[in-house]
């Protein structure tokens, strides 16, 4: 299920407003569902179940996260990007 464009949203990152609006939140009605947004920056940003760097057997940056979402919200993003 995709989401109008006008379905957008702000958050608050390294002190500046991001815009974001919804691509996918594949299917799920609820607030706290895995989604993918497009950002107003020519980003993404993927919200989904937090894993740790010892989950993952990875390092990462003290700065960074890593999330696991459905792999249908990806392929419905990219369908959706291939139309556009």
């Amino acid at each position: 299920m995709s989401y109008p464009k006008e379905a957008a949203s702000m958050i608050r990152t390294g002190g500046s407003n991001v815009k974001l609006t919804v691509l996918s939140k594949g299917g799920c009605q609820a607030g706290d569902c895995p989604t993918i947004y497009k950002s107003d920056r020519g980003t993404f940003v993927i919200q989904g179940e937090a894993l740790s760097s010892a989950d993952l057997n990875i390092e990462m940056r003290s700065h960074e996260g890593a999330v696991e979402i459905p792999e249908q919200l990806i392929l419905e993003v990219a369908r959706q990007l291939v139309r556009s």
